[in-house]
């Protein structure tokens, strides 16, 4: 269940990380999201603490809006992502830990799968910040 304190920290993270962005040389402008984040606290603010469905609503569009920001980080500007691909299936008996699968080239190989693979993706754009 979600309660009112989800929502207070929601909103604390995503002013919090909404302050530590704009202080980066180089992020866009994040003044529409501030206006946001704004109007979505008043609304808290005015909305009575037994209506579960509209924290919940609240929490949705805070959390919506903090990955908007989040992805407004100019460190987050890149074309390129190196990434490995494990299609390991879990059998019973095993204890679960894929990390075992990308510590090391042998084992990587060694537990290789058909469609696992070591891939470079080019050309990556970010369309959530756009």
């Amino acid at each position: 269940m979600l309660t009112v304190i989800h929502l207070t920290l929601s909103f604390a993270r995503t002013t919090s990380l909404l302050i530590h962005l704009k202080a980066l040389p180089g992020v866009a402008d994040l003044s529409i999201n501030e206006k946001r984040l704004t109007q979505l606290l008043a609304t808290a603010t005015a909305t009575n603490p037994s209506a579960a469905a509209k924290r919940e609503q609240l929490f949705m569009e805070a959390s919506a809006l903090q990955r908007q920001i989040a992805f407004s980080n100019p460190l987050l500007r890149f074309t390129k992502i190196l990434f490995i691909k494990d299609s390991l299936q879990f059998r019973p008996g095993s204890n679960g830990n894929i990390i075992n699968c990308i510590t090391g080239c042998q084992i990587h190989v060694a537990s290789a799968h058909v469609g696992s693979g070591l891939y470079h993706l080019l050309t990556v754009q970010n369309s959530i910040a756009s």
